[in-house]
């Protein structure tokens, strides 16, 4: 990050480049990693050998002029559980790992937890290469919760395993090993188990929480202030008298996300936009795109008009959803469908250790309570047109959550019904 940098010295004629760090950033910058990549990335770019040096030097700041480093949380990614009933294969010795840490594909983890979903599915007949019609096989698709998050699991059974997977049932205690892979119909992780106990998990397995604290700073998305010429603004609002305490009493985060899809387990987030609403004023905005790792679907790209393309430079959530907690902390989080929004909010908050447990409203139930008889659609765009605020490039998250928060505002007086 260049805020680090002390100084910057640049020699043309011999491609050197000189990076100067107070020595506080000595712990924290890897110099022989920082060189290295620093060079790859100009080599990249400009196919020129440049040598990179880096010095550190004492600036003798003062205590309050020194930054602030945000301490790196190591979360243990395996724990014990109780005594296991071997079902398929054999006994697993080695402890689960979180499901949250399970980023990409391996060919051996272990997992533990309870099942939801499960499904059972037959494969679509083939032919062999002689014409011949092969005989359909059985397997079955679940879902398998930690507390940290969930992973899909399918497994194909043969004769002598398929009467004992069919004692796994929902919420049946689970320990499973086996291969992580690309999941070629989600773009998402699938686990082919090879492995399968029932266990014993503690009684308070689903409710325990990997917990991170308030970033102290904005990393990679900064709120922008916002300068609307519509939005209300209740201390000039003729009818002061009537304002909504609710507004004046607390802080508000409206959010809006695009997604690649309406499934919250396989789905990912592709855009976050919100904006804050501090004693009934829209005062600014939190907006990015996200990588979501994964292909967006075309019917997806038909709503949002975003494509991979556009978000494949762009941050993951697990580098973005740390500023948005620092975004939301301490707000009451409003959403249009908030449902929604919220379970891909959690999914991606949990996964990463930020727990959002902030009260929520639904600004689609306000609009339903104080609107009610005045009109039959209750899409955001057709609220919106029916209380005079403009919605440009609709299904666009920011654009969305404007429009939402200036719905809100103007239904404040209807906000005590939905609490």
């Amino acid at each position: 990050s260049c805020a680090l940098i002390s100084d910057f010295k640049y020699d043309e004629d011999i491609k050197n480049i000189i990076f100067v760090f107070d020595k506080l950033y000595n712990s924290v910058i890897n110099e022989e990693d920082f060189v290295d990549k620093i060079k790859s990335y100009l080599k990249e770019k400009y196919n020129v050998d440049f040598q990179i040096q880096v010095h550190f030097i004492d600036l003798k700041l003062e205590e309050n002029e020194k930054p602030k480093f945000i301490k790196n949380i190591e979360v243990k990614n395996t724990y014990k559980i109780g005594s296991h009933d071997k079902l398929i294969g054999d006994i697993i010795e080695d402890d689960p790992q979180i499901i949250s840490s399970i980023k990409e594909p391996n060919s051996y983890v272990v997992v533990a937890g309870k099942v939801k979903k499960i499904s059972e599915h037959t494969t679509k007949p083939k032919q062999d290469k002689n014409g011949v019609q092969k005989e359909s096989k059985k397997y079955y698709k679940f879902i398998l919760s930690d507390f940290t998050g969930d992973i899909n699991l399918v497994y194909f059974p043969n004769q002598t395993n398929l009467p004992k997977i069919e004692k796994v049932q929902e919420n049946s205690c689970l320990i499973i090993s086996g291969e992580v892979q690309e999941d070629n119909f989600s773009n998402g992780l699938v686990l082919k188990p090879k492995n399968i106990s029932f266990c014993d998990l503690p009684a308070d397995f689903l409710n325990r929480e990997i917990r991170k604290s308030v970033p102290s700073e904005y990393l990679y998305v900064k709120p922008e202030e916002l300068i609307s010429k519509t939005q209300v603004d209740l201390f000039t609002s003729q009818n002061e008298s009537k304002v909504s305490e609710y507004l004046l009493d607390n802080d508000i985060v409206v959010f809006d996300f695009e997604t690649t899809g309406l499934d919250g387990q396989s789905d990912k987030i592709i855009e976050i936009g919100a904006v804050k609403i501090k004693q009934g004023k829209l005062v600014d905005t939190f907006s990015c795109l996200v990588n979501p790792e994964m292909h967006i679907p075309e019917d997806s790209s038909k709503v949002n008009h975003i494509y991979d393309e556009d978000v494949k430079n762009s941050p993951t959530i697990e580098k973005v959803i740390g500023d948005f907690y620092k975004y939301c902390y301490g707000c009451v989080l409003v959403a249009y469908n908030i449902d929604f929004d919220y379970k891909f909010l959690s999914i991606a908050g949990r996964n990463n250790g930020y727990i959002f447990d902030n009260k929520q409203l639904d600004a689609l139930q306000l609009a339903k309570i104080a609107l009610v008889g005045k009109l039959k659609s209750f899409k955001l765009i057709k609220v919106a047109e029916f209380l005079g605020i403009s919605l440009e490039n609709a299904h666009r998250a920011v654009h969305d959550a404007i429009a939402t928060a200036e719905v809100f505002v103007k239904l404040a007086d209807s906000i005590e019904k939905i609490l």
